[in-house]
């Protein structure tokens, strides 16, 4: 069963899915250069909700992680831990993914996650484009992406948050003894 956050991630990417199809239904997704031309807009959306969402699941997972690691800490003492952490996040690069985490006592909480033909090394650096990519596009500076990237890095996601659940949840069990039900 996955957390929460993965939950509700994957209700995000059905948006991100139909921006693909979109993207399809628009170019018939053929080899050329839409990247520069028709369906351009349509990729860019499709980053910018795709950085949304794989933020959104991360700060989700903190939260839902914290709030089982302490179990004793007050609605209002949760809040402002929240407020001061994973309200701050503001783009989920490696670097401050990896710092959000260690205030759960889960240090370099990205590294070790890997899968078949996707290296610890190309998550880390495909996570950080995206964030990056979705940073350019939000600030009007023209960044071209093409229908296999975004898609790419859909798939990244997806494959990322069932990892980074069973790594949170491992860390959970450790520390209070029962693993959470995800």
């Amino acid at each position: 069963m996955p957390s929460q956050a993965q939950t509700e991630l994957t209700v995000r990417l059905k948006d991100v899915k139909e921006i693909i199809e979109a993207h399809v239904a628009i170019t018939g997704a053929g080899r050329g250069r839409p990247a520069q031309k028709q369906g351009a807009a349509i990729t860019r959306a499709g980053i910018v909700l795709l950085s949304a969402a794989t933020e959104a699941y991360v700060e989700d997972l903190y939260e839902e992680g914290a709030r089982l690691l302490f179990v004793g800490m007050s609605d209002d003492d949760l809040k402002r831990l929240f407020r001061n952490t994973s309200k701050r996040l503001n783009n989920a690069d490696v670097q401050k993914t990896e710092l959000l985490f260690f205030n759960l006592g889960i240090p370099w909480v990205l590294q070790g996650i890997s899968w078949r033909n996707f290296t610890n090394a190309t998550l880390r650096s495909d996570l950080d484009h995206l964030i990056v990519a979705r940073n350019q596009i939000a600030h009007g500076r023209g960044q071209q992406i093409n229908l296999w990237k975004l898609r790419r890095w859909k798939n990244m996601v997806e494959m990322l948050a069932p990892k980074l659940d069973d790594k949170v949840a491992l860390h959970i069990r450790t520390v209070t003894g029962q693993r959470p039900n995800w």
